[in-house]
């Protein structure tokens, strides 16, 4: 997958001249084009969020986010620290231009209609001058996690 420095002081506002890649595929079944460098600060973060440490080779053996494991781990009454120390560290380290707004996390412990489910919504800019950004990941007792 793609990861392209975004870098803060500078908005990319021709979105005629791709800046980069997004995660999710355009209609015609390749990788959709991305035309300004905050929806790939975006896109970049969701890559983040669900690569496993390990997954790629190269120098980037340690790029990625323990939070797939621990969404789906034992729903101790540590679980929601975990999971945000987690995106945390590894976003200081990975994309240290994302400042992280809020950082939610709610259990079947806050809300009993989640059953078995957890909810993380983060709110981020990348920097000054960009918008603020929004995303919700979902993991469900059967093993989906879907992010927004």
């Amino acid at each position: 997958m793609s990861y392209v420095f975004v870098p803060p002081s500078n908005i990319n506002t021709n979105t005629d001249v791709p800046y980069g890649i997004s995660l999710s595929f355009a209609d015609n079944g390749v990788f959709r084009s991305v035309g300004r460098n905050d929806e790939q600060a975006l896109e970049n973060f969701k890559n983040l969020l669900l690569t496993f440490p390990g997954e790629r080779t190269g120098d980037w053996i340690t790029f990625g986010c323990n939070l797939k494991s621990l969404l789906f781990s034992q729903n101790t009454d540590e679980i929601k620290s975990d999971i945000q120390d987690s995106i945390l560290e590894a976003t200081s380290q990975w994309l240290p231009y994302i400042n992280i707004i809020t950082l939610n996390i709610v259990t079947a412990d806050d809300d009993p209609n989640l059953n078995n489910a957890i909810n993380v919504l983060i709110t981020f800019t990348v920097g000054a001058g960009f918008r603020e950004q929004t995303i919700q990941i979902n993991a469900t007792e059967s093993g989906v996690i879907t992010i927004e």
